[in-house]
């Protein structure tokens, strides 16, 4: 099965490549002309590039869209950031390290040219395992991410570092209302008549999502950033990190918009959550409001990545996440019984989004990756 994540071109090293690389550790050096595969980034802004012959094993250099610390893209928000003087990858990318946690190992970087060298991973992404996988092969890979996350929210929570941008920023109501009016900018027609009723619905919504104990959060922790290497998860793209609710991640992984998690598996996963989190010593929660939490940060991360697609080809140009939106769609209508600030969502969704006939179902279909 060609691997959708991870598919290669055969590319170029940039121009700058050579300079930015003559002061390596000892021990890596680099051939003359080394062989570079150009690697996909989905949604990201960031260049990625597999370079082989260093050494005995291959070597990830990504090159930043901006290298600049105090910037940041224009259609993201982050509410509470504060300066470090370190671009966010970095930072955390410390920070996760100091904690024992498996995360890329830093080679080299050199800002100036907006470069990083990283350890290789591998091609092995969750996603591609777990779709090509008989049913307990996925059920344990499965487990092995929950367990992961578990073990980075009770690690960072023990042990926080006021270096670490994370700790200064934080999902608050302002930004979850900011990624709910994302979907509904992105996806409804403008000048609905719900839309005041709409707008009341998210806010209280975004408030009870903000007052729950703040995580450390990677905010992207779905399929497609896991890959698997050794018989073991290990974590990738992690700059956009802050603290929220511990039911964000578990969510992303879950309601992943990649991946339709069969619903007893689904069921397992949390239960196995909650009981790996309370054998790993977790602070207990009323399980009926984690439930609800878990399920609220599930509908408003699916429709926030519904939004992104749409906005990703809009503005991007780049139509191969639209496909997913119908499934997404799909996966948190089934919740929206449980939060009445919603019911008017269901029946404009019902009148107005006319998205199932014009996207067709990414199973159906090469992986959008792939083209």
């Amino acid at each position: 099965m060609e691997k959708s994540g991870l598919s290669r071109d055969r590319a170029q090293a940039p121009d700058f490549f050579p300079d930015a690389f003559r002061a390596l550790p000892p021990g890596i050096r680099l051939p003359k002309n080394p062989e570079v595969v150009r690697l996909p980034g989905d949604a990201s802004n960031r260049g990625f590039y597999r370079v082989s012959g260093v050494g005995a094993k291959s070597l990830i250099l990504m090159v930043l869209a901006d290298p600049d610390p105090h910037r940041q893209p224009a259609e993201e928000i982050t509410a509470g950031e504060k300066p470090t003087g370190e671009i966010p990858f970095l930072n955390i990318q410390g920070y996760l390290e100091k904690l024992g946690l498996p995360v890329p190992r830093i080679i080299h970087h050199d800002l100036a040219r907006g470069v990083i060298l990283l350890e290789d991973l591998g091609d092995d992404l969750l996603y591609d395992l777990f779709r090509a996988s008989a049913t307990p092969a996925g059920r344990e890979l499965y487990r092995l991410a929950v367990e992961l996350l578990v073990e980075l929210q009770l690690r960072a929570a023990r042990r926080p570092d006021p270096d670490c941008l994370v700790f200064h920023r934080r999902f608050d109501a302002e930004l979850y209302e900011w990624e709910f009016q994302h979907f509904r900018e992105e996806l409804l027609p403008p000048g609905l008549p719900e839309a005041p009723e709409l707008a009341r619905g998210f806010q209280k919504l975004a408030r009870d999502l903000a007052e729950a104990p703040g995580y450390f959060c990677h905010r992207d922790y779905h399929s497609r950033n896991l890959l698997v290497q050794e018989g073991k998860i290990k974590m990738i793209d992690f700059q956009d990190a802050l603290l929220a609710l511990r039911q964000y991640d578990l969510a992303s992984l879950l309601f992943d918009a990649y991946v339709d998690l069969p619903l007893p598996l689904f069921e397992e996963m949390l239960e196995y959550y909650l009981a790996t989190w309370e054998k790993a010593g977790g602070k207990p929660e009323d399980p009926e409001r984690f439930r609800r939490l878990f399920f609220l940060a599930g509908v408003q991360r699916g429709l926030k990545a519904a939004g992104r697609f749409a906005y990703i080809n809009r503005v991007k140009n780049n139509p191969k996440f639209l496909p997913f939106i119908p499934g997404i769609i799909r996966k948190v209508r089934r919740f929206f019984p449980l939060f009445p600030e919603l019911t008017g969502l269901e029946k404009i969704l019902d009148r107005e989004l006319k998205i199932n006939d014009q996207i067709p179902n990414p199973e159906s279909q090469t992986n959008p990756n792939d083209q």
